[in-house]
């Protein structure tokens, strides 16, 4: 009697142990599939912020090309207010 006593405890171990081994194999499972997903998306925000400072920097240039435009402008309606 001792003997199957033992042994239930024993399989109930056997069993927990095969649950606790399934449920870190899902988990590391989904650890590798969150890092994957995290690693693209540090991927696209890279990308946005190089697109972002590609476009501030252009936005600048465009700025500055404006206000010489304008100050050009400025120059002409003088000169022809004067002659």
């Amino acid at each position: 009697m001792c003997l199957q006593a033992l042994g239930k405890v024993v399989g109930g171990w056997k069993t927990k142990d095969a649950e606790k081994n399934e449920m870190l194999q899902k988990v590391n499972s989904e650890n590798v599939e969150l890092r994957q997903k995290l690693g693209q998306q540090h991927e696209v925000l890279v990308r946005c912020e190089q697109q972002l400072s590609q476009t501030s920097e252009e936005l600048s240039r465009e700025t500055q090309r404006a206000n010489q435009c304008d100050q050009h402008r400025q120059l002409l309606v003088c000169c022809l207010f004067y002659i």
